[in-house]
């Protein structure tokens, strides 16, 4: 079964409809498309061809505050997400993901994510220096933007699962 663009609208509607209803969720991931540099929604890009990106931001929402040294400390469960895409290779042509791999057997393309929301934070690594005041720059990934050229716009499942 192939999930349209206008589907995907509504999945992601009902999803926001179930976050607000249910507010314990633990993660929120936000899916937003552009084409040429213009934001598009998904009923938008559809059957469209130019420079596209697909951007996948994750946030961990399972926040605990937790006394650490005598300090209060924002600390976040730790979950694990692994996520991926297929893309047409006839559609889709010069495929990179930011801060995630590509794979393909020459018919299709696969962009795979793998991120640890809220692990910056827990583990104090936002408020390390970043680069150019240090060799070694730490973080984890949680924002992935899958870059590609293409022809006819269409995009199946983006499949995500979360580990605790």
């Amino acid at each position: 079964m192939r999930l349209t663009p206008s589907f995907l609208n509504t999945f992601s509607s009902t999803l926001d409809r179930i976050t607000e209803e249910c507010a314990s969720l633990p993660l929120s991931f936000e899916i937003s498309y552009s084409l040429n540099g213009v934001s598009m929604s998904a009923d938008e890009i559809a059957g469209k061809s130019g420079s596209v990106e697909i951007t996948v931001k994750m946030k961990n929402n399972d926040a605990h505050v937790v006394r650490v040294n005598g300090k209060d400390v924002t600390m976040y469960s730790p979950m694990i997400v692994v996520g991926g895409v297929t893309m047409n290779e006839n559609n889709f042509q010069n495929i990179s993901v930011k801060n995630g791999k590509s794979v393909g057997n020459g018919n299709n393309q696969v962009a795979l994510l793998v991120g640890f929301p809220g692990i910056n934070d827990s583990l104090g690594l936002t408020q390390l220096p970043q680069n150019g005041e240090t060799e070694v720059q730490y973080s984890f990934d949680d924002t992935f933007v899958i870059s590609a050229d293409v022809e006819k716009f269409e995009l199946g499942n983006i499949m995500l699962a979360a580990i605790p």
